[in-house]
C-alpha cells in the first residue's frame, strides 16, 4: 500500500512531559484511561470509583488548552472526593537533594492550597469532615531518602477545628524505583510505570507486549508523535515552558546551595575563632593560678599586659 503524502514517522514523545501525560488523560480512549487509572489505584490502595475529569466540564478540547489551562483532577459524582494527579520531572533521574526538595515542597504547597480552596467552598463543618482530597505525584526521579521507598503517605490535621482530615493524603510514586521492580520482578503493575520512562518506541513496545491497555497507549503516543498540530504547536511551547521553569528552578537551587555552603563556612570560621579565644582564656587562667607572672603570660599569649589583666578580671571571681 503506498504511503500517504502527509505521512511522517512519529516523533518519539517523552511520556513524563507534562503535556504528553495530560493528553493521555484528556484525549486517550477507555483503554488508555484504564492504564492510567490502574497506576493511580496502586498509589491510593483502593479503587477510584466513578468520576468525571474536572476540566472536561469546561469544554477543554485543544492541545493548547490542555497544556496551559488544566490539571488532572478526578471528581467523584457527589463532589466530596477529588484526586489530583501530577507528573513531576527533573533534568536528571539522579539529581541533588536540594533540587528534589524544591520539587517536593512545591507539591506540598500546591496540595495545601488546593485543600484550602476546597474547604472554603463548603459551609457545613460536618460536611467538611466528610470530604476527601488525595494527590498522586508521579515523580520521574529517585526518592531522596532511600531508593527502596516507592510510596510515602501523609495525613493532614485541621488545628482550627481540631479534626483530622483523614481523607487528605499525598502519595509519592518514584517511577525509576518502580521501573527497577519491573525489570527485577516482571510484575504487570510495575510494567505500567516502566512504560512511562521508556526512551524509544522499541522499548515501549517491548514493555507493552501482551497487555492491551499498554499496547493501546503505545499506539496513541505514536499517533500524537505524528500529529503536526501536537508536535509543531502545543508540545513545542510546553517543552520550552518546562525547560525554562526547570532552568529557573535549577538556578534557584544552585543559589540556595551556594548560600548554604557559604553560611556553613562562615559559621565554622566563627566557631573556630570562638574556640581559639576560649582556649586562650583557659590557658591564661591556668598559668595565673600556677603562679606565672602576668608579664610572662602576656608574652606566651601574644597579648598586652593590660589585655591579660582584663581577661583575668572578667573570668576569675
Amino acid at each position: 500500500m503506498p504511503k500517504r503524502k502527509d505521512f511522517q514517522e512519529p516523533k518519539f514523545l517523552d511520556m513524563t512531559k507534562d503535556i504528553v501525560f495530560k493528553t493521555l488523560w484528556y484525549k486517550g480512549d477507555k483503554e488508555v484511561r484504564k492504564y492510567l487509572e490502574r497506576m493511580v489505584e496502586y498509589a491510593l490502595c483502593h479503587p477510584i470509583g466513578e468520576y468525571t475529569l474536572g476540566p472536561n466540564e469546561q469544554g477543554i478540547l485543544t492541545y493548547e488548552q490542555i497544556a496551559n489551562k488544566v490539571d488532572i483532577l478526578l471528581v467523584s459524582k457527589d463532589k466530596t472526593y477529588k484526586i489530583n494527579c501530577e507528573m513531576n520531572r527533573l533534568n536528571k533521574e539522579r539529581t541533588s537533594k536540594e533540587r528534589i526538595k524544591t520539587s517536593d515542597n512545591k507539591s506540598d504547597i500546591y496540595l495545601s492550597n488546593f485543600v484550602a480552596n476546597f474547604y472554603n467552598d463548603l459551609e457545613e463543618r460536618t460536611y467538611k469532615e466528610t470530604i476527601r482530597v488525595e494527590q498522586v505525584n508521579f515523580n520521574a526521579y529517585y526518592c531522596k531518602e532511600n531508593k527502596l521507598i516507592s510510596r510515602l503517605d501523609f495525613e493532614f490535621v485541621d488545628l482550627n477545628y481540631l479534626i483530622i482530615k483523614n481523607g487528605i493524603k499525598s502519595h509519592l510514586l518514584y517511577l525509576p524505583r518502580l521501573r527497577d521492580l519491573c525489570y527485577n520482578q516482571r510484575e504487570e503493575i510495575y510494567k505500567d510505570f516502566a512504560l512511562l520512562l521508556c526512551n524509544s518506541y522499541e522499548e515501549m513496545e517491548e514493555v507493552a507486549s501482551g497487555n492491551k491497555e499498554r499496547e493501546e497507549v503505545v499506539r496513541f503516543i505514536k499517533s500524537l508523535g505524528a500529529d503536526n498540530m501536537f508536535i509543531d504547536e502545543s508540545i513545542k511551547r510546553e517543552y520550552e515552558r518546562i525547560d525554562a521553569e526547570m532552568a529557573k528552578e535549577e538556578e534557584i537551587a544552585e543559589a540556595v546551595k551556594k548560600a548554604t555552603k557559604k553560611a556553613k563556612k562562615q559559621g565554622l570560621e566563627q566557631g573556630i575563632e570562638q574556640g581559639e579565644k576560649k582556649n586562650k582564656i583557659e590557658m591564661i587562667k591556668a598559668l595565673y593560678s600556677n603562679g606565672v607572672s602576668i608579664d610572662a603570660i602576656a608574652k606566651s599569649a601574644i597579648l598586652s599586659i593590660d589585655d591579660v589583666k582584663q581577661i583575668l578580671k572578667n573570668n576569675i571571681c
